[in-house]
């Protein structure tokens, strides 16, 4: 798929470490991350994730990020029901096997494809989407934090999970 007329001007106008963050970025990564892959020379994460919120204002910044995100997926040949369902036959398949890690691996991808792990722990979906602009320094801070949340909760699952699987097989 070509990249739309409306949207060819403006990632012309980009620089090479701009466009590089937005390819990183439709990779799903965190705004921190994604300026490092895309070569910034940074040591401190806050200030990576600010830049790269900030190249998130520019124009058609976003647009391209979504476009990237839509090439991915065609690329794969997956949609995102699809890619559910897969995951929903792994669990399954991992719980009739017993194969606890596995089917907890399964459900966190599903909750994360589904956005529904947010601060605070899982989110209710509502069908409503949440409005109102964030000053520049809160957006990333909280985006950092729910990343570690996450990371932290995904860790504590893991740890019971061995745990269960461990007892399991000594009993």
């Amino acid at each position: 798929m070509k990249l739309p007329d409306h949207l060819v001007n403006k990632v012309e106008q980009m620089t090479t470490l701009q466009r590089l963050y937005c390819e990183f970025r439709s990779r799903n990564m965190s705004q921190s991350e994604a300026m490092l892959r895309a070569g910034s020379d940074s040591k401190d994460s806050a200030s990576r994730g600010r830049i790269g919120y900030q190249i998130e204002q520019i124009d058609g910044a976003k647009e391209y990020i979504e476009f990237l995100k839509e090439q991915r997926a065609q690329a794969a040949g997956l949609d995102s029901v699809e890619l559910i369902q897969y995951l929903r036959d792994i669990y399954a398949v991992a719980m009739t096997t017993g194969k606890l890690k596995e089917a907890t691996d399964s459900v966190e991808l599903m909750g994360r494809a589904l956005g529904i792990f947010g601060k605070g722990g899982i989110q209710v979906l509502t069908g409503k989407l949440e409005t109102g602009t964030k000053n520049d320094t809160q957006a990333f801070k909280e985006e950092e934090q729910e990343s570690n949340e996450t990371k932290e909760r995904l860790a504590e699952l893991q740890s019971i999970m061995r745990n269960l699987n461990t007892s399991n097989d000594k009993g």
